[in-house]
């Protein structure tokens, strides 16, 4: 291999340059090559969590499956259980519908049997009247045939001794007031009993206090 050499006299001083043919078994001192500096990768890290990041919708069969669990632990309507079920879908509307006509088809939503329960219930327990109980019904956008139907399976003699319990308790909070009998009225009235029913029994609970208060059966003269 050839290379340039520069020439000296035996003094050392430079006289010139020459070509000088290198031995095969040697060979010039290589430069350590340098690498261009790369671009730094980001290194992937195992086990990272799904938090932050958006939740999968749910499918159309988890949420009847979850429906159809909640009906089996109480009554809903068919307008309740579409909120849920539309709830559960995140507001698709046409899955929300297949859900609900599923649960109507295999009965466990049945519009009559939730009002028949919901009219019992708040005769019996609440001491609501079927005019409340029937305004409610309406609220969840079930039929008046429906409604008529739920109203008449109220056992009359017990809505009346409820009713009765209900404007007794009521008065004991009002008794000696001036304005005791409207006050008691108005409150039966708020509570769905109608009028006629409503007024038999406030009089007869406010005559029976006047009387106890006489003590002789003659009722007071003052107003009420």
């Amino acid at each position: 291999m050839k290379v340039i050499k520069v020439l000296k006299d035996s003094e050392g001083e430079d006289i010139g340059y020459g070509v000088e043919e290198l031995p095969s078994d040697e060979s010039p001192v290589s430069l350590p090559s340098v690498n261009k500096p790369t671009r730094k990768q980001p290194v992937p890290v195992s086990g990272k969590t799904e938090k932050g990041k958006p939740k999968a919708p749910a499918s159309e069969k988890s949420v009847l499956s979850r429906l159809q669990t909640q009906c089996s632990k109480r009554e809903y309507c068919r307008k309740d259980i579409y909120q849920k079920a539309l709830k559960g879908m995140e507001g698709d509307s046409e899955a929300a519908s297949r859900i609900v006509a599923a649960l109507v088809k295999e009965r466990y939503v049945d519009d009559l049997r939730y009002a028949s329960a919901f009219a019992r219930e708040k005769a019996s327990l609440s001491g609501w009247g079927k005019v409340k109980i029937s305004y409610m019904l309406s609220a969840k956008g079930l039929d008046k045939s429906i409604i008529g139907e739920a109203l008449s399976e109220i056992d009359e003699e017990s809505s009346a001794k409820k009713m009765e319990s209900v404007l007794r308790s009521k008065f004991r909070s009002l008794e000696g007031e001036k304005d005791a009998y409207l006050k008691l009225l108005r409150f039966a009235l708020t509570r769905g009993y109608n009028y006629d029913e409503a007024k038999e029994v406030v009089d007869s609970i406010i005559k029976e206090w006047k009387e106890s208060l006489d003590g002789d059966g003659s009722p007071k003269k003052e107003e009420w």
